[in-house]
């Protein structure tokens, strides 16, 4: 699919994406649970983009039934361990349970812990079409 389709078919499905805080949810990891449950809705095989912030850092990983991608960030052992992830490729990442519940505590375990942006962080995700 091209730019041009991504960047309209994205405007043409209407999705405002999620966000903490402002968006209506209680908690970061709320957000990631309603978008994953979105992208799994829509029987989507894009990505699912997450951009979190906090204290002048920023990280960027995205989402794909029971696939994390950290983009360029690779993992150590012990953080996969802790988390039961698989790495499956470069940065690439296999989720224990893919639940959408599932899928957002690790992703927010990994955001507050390692990426060590704690509790307070921003969160805004999309779907990638």
């Amino acid at each position: 699919m091209g730019l041009f389709e991504r960047i309209f078919g994205a405007l043409a499905k209407g999705d405002p994406g999620v966000r903490h805080p402002g968006g209506g949810f209680d908690t970061p990891a709320a957000a990631i649970a309603e978008i994953v449950r979105r992208h799994r809705a829509a029987d989507d095989n894009g990505w699912v983009d997450l951009d979190a912030s906090a204290d002048g850092k920023r990280v960027s990983v995205q989402v794909c039934g029971d696939q994390l991608n950290t983009l360029l960030h690779e993992l150590p052992p012990g953080v996969c361990a802790s988390l039961g992830l698989e790495r499956v490729g470069d940065a690439l990442y296999r989720l224990p349970d893919a639940s959408p519940a599932a899928a957002a505590a690790t992703v927010d375990a990994l955001l507050n812990v390692h990426f060590e942006l704690g509790e307070g962080y921003a969160l805004s995700g999309r779907l990638e079409s």
